[in-house]
């Protein structure tokens, strides 16, 4: 019996036990995932987004409303290649339309496969797909159109600078439009049968033009630049103020005459911006200043008075200079007036007036000493140089002294440049060299030359005798609107030769552009177009690349005829009108 429980514990002993069995990797995830939902969950989200994002269908249903882009379609002509403007595009119920490139760019479009739609009278319609992915600034498409219709073309130039016009839209009507390429040629699709087909050509910036396009030869027509120029003409019998545009078309009386005006007291000066005109003319019994606001046509009174004497100074930026003269004995006080009417406000203000000197103590009819204000040039930061001459016996102007002076256009920072003992002085004579430099010569009582002077930046310097001549014409230097640049003509053999250069005619910035020409300059219009006159009475139009390219004034557009009055305006160049 002890032997047999022997052998069974020993037997016992010697089984080896069976392994536990490990659970399968599927519990032990599903162990993990319960016990771990820090990590689980949020890789259940990335699990599922991952599952949606690879199906295309849930892909963009569930993120193409978060997610949008530009879709970017050029449109081109099966047949000739030129790009098809004015083609609607249509892209997930957005609608774009084709430039003058044929590019329509749609925006706000969700991500996603779309159908895009392409239309255009006298084209067939065009279907295709395309698929804005996610994480793209925008999807670009290319698409042709195949015409219908006939195919003409049309080109577009400027006018008066001859250059092709990109970007003019040409409409025939009924949808049928198209838009100019940088060559200024615009291919319109018009009706199969269509022969002649009035358009209408439209540009920012141009007037409207209307013009026949025929299936047969070429097509061109030219825009004239949007405005307006004023001048004086007699054509119908009396000094009317007349406006037209650039090109002369739309023609317009704006201030009719009275049949009162004559060409001694008849001048018409422009500023610089052309918004306001200044008109000097006896329209009733005495001579008057009058404003023209260009924006209304509107006629006002600047100045006005019985037996009253103006003498224009001209247009610095927008306050029109003059001085006034009144009937009264010379040594009285206020008899020579400088005054500077500011347009925007209406507002007219005395800048600086002659000061009292004294009567003839024999009889009195004569006045012994007197104060005058002459030689007026405007210079550019709105500044206005003149002398202030004292006139008499020299035993009788004591301590007076003749000035060369500066002044604000609004009155203000009034300086003398220069004294002289009027004693010592007859005369102090002034004329414009170039832009911004004033030539003084001053004359002893003797009537020897005292010395020759000149403004420099504000100051007076010496000018040796040798480099004054004084006894020459110089031109008008005409100011272009921004006060960067100078256009001025000089004769020559009986012509003219037109010139550009800096705000001073500096001769390093002086450039010809014309050589032997029939045209002189006039003026301004915008920083971009020069007026020229011809005869003294032909108003015409260019710009500085035509006349430096032809070097002559051949291709100048007219504008109109003219009358110019008897009052010349020679070295005035901070407006226009008078020359």
């Amino acid at each position: 019996m002890a032997e047999a429980k022997e052998a069974l514990e020993k037997e016992t002993t010697n089984i080896t036990p069976e392994p536990e069995k490990k659970p399968s990797a599927l519990k032990r995830f599903g162990h993990w995932y319960v016990h771990r939902k820090r990590y689980s969950l949020p890789l259940t989200v990335l699990l599922l987004a991952v599952i949606v994002l690879a199906i295309p269908a849930s892909r963009y249903a569930v993120a193409g409303g978060l997610w949008r882009q530009a879709v970017v379609v050029t449109v081109t002509d099966s047949q000739t290649g030129n790009p098809v403007s004015q083609a609607a595009v249509t892209v997930a119920d957005k609608q774009a339309t084709t430039d003058k490139n044929g590019q329509a760019t749609v925006g706000d479009v969700p991500a996603g496969v779309h159908s895009v739609a392409i239309t255009k009278p006298h084209y067939k319609d065009s279907q295709l797909e395309v698929e804005a992915p996610f994480f793209r600034g925008s999807t670009e498409l290319a698409a042709k159109l195949e015409a219908t219709g006939r195919v003409v073309e049309l080109t577009v130039h400027d006018r008066i600078a001859k250059k092709p016009l990109a970007n003019a839209l040409v409409d025939a009507g009924g949808g049928v439009q198209a838009k100019t390429s940088e060559d200024g040629t615009a291919s319109l699709v018009i009706a199969p049968n269509a022969t002649d087909t009035e358009v209408v050509v439209t540009l920012d910036g141009y007037n409207q033009a209307k013009t026949t396009v025929q299936t047969s030869g070429e097509n061109a027509t030219q825009l004239t630049p949007r405005g307006q120029v004023y001048f004086l003409s007699k054509r119908s019998g009396t000094i009317d103020v007349v406006r037209t545009n650039l090109d002369g078309t739309s023609r317009k009386v704006v201030v009719a005459g009275t049949g009162n005006e004559d060409d001694r007291r008849t001048s018409l000066l422009a500023s610089r911006d052309w918004k306001y005109l200044a008109l000097y003319a006896k329209r009733g019994d005495e001579s008057a200043l009058y404003l023209i606001d260009t924006a209304t046509g509107k006629l006002e009174t600047m100045d006005e008075g019985k037996e009253l004497q103006f003498t224009l100074v001209g247009w610095s930026g927008h306050r029109f200079l003059y001085e006034v003269e009144r009937e009264k004995p010379g040594y009285e006080a206020g008899v020579e007036v400088l005054k500077s009417y500011y347009a925007p406000g209406r507002q007219l203000d005395v800048i600086d007036s002659n000061a009292a000197g004294k009567k003839d103590s024999y009889d009195g009819a004569y006045d012994a000493t007197s104060q005058n204000l002459h030689s007026f040039y405007i210079l550019k930061n709105n500044q206005i140089v003149y002398v202030k001459s004292w006139n008499g016996e020299e035993s009788r102007l004591g301590n007076h002294q003749t000035e060369i002076t500066s002044i604000s256009a609004s009155g203000d920072n009034q300086r003398t440049l220069k004294a002289y003992s009027a004693k010592k002085i007859s005369n102090i004579e002034a004329k414009l060299y170039t832009p911004q430099e004033i030539h003084f010569r001053v004359w002893d009582n003797n009537y020897k030359r005292l010395e020759n002077v000149m403004t420099v930046n504000g100051a007076i310097v010496p000018v040796p005798p040798a480099q004054q001549k004084f006894d020459q014409d110089y031109p008008t230097f005409l100011i272009s609107p921004n006060g960067k640049r100078a256009f001025w003509s000089e004769p020559r053999d009986g012509k003219n030769v037109l010139f550009v250069g800096d705000d001073n005619a500096t001769a390093g910035t002086k450039e010809q552009l014309t050589n032997l020409a029939a045209h002189a300059a006039y003026g301004w219009v915008t920083d971009d177009y020069v007026l020229l006159q011809k005869d003294g009475s032909e108003l015409y139009i260019t710009t500085l690349d035509q006349l430096k390219n032809n070097k002559d004034s051949q291709s100048a557009v007219k504008i109109s005829d003219y009358h110019k009055a008897a009052t010349n305006f020679a070295g005035y160049g901070y407006g226009y009108g008078g020359l």
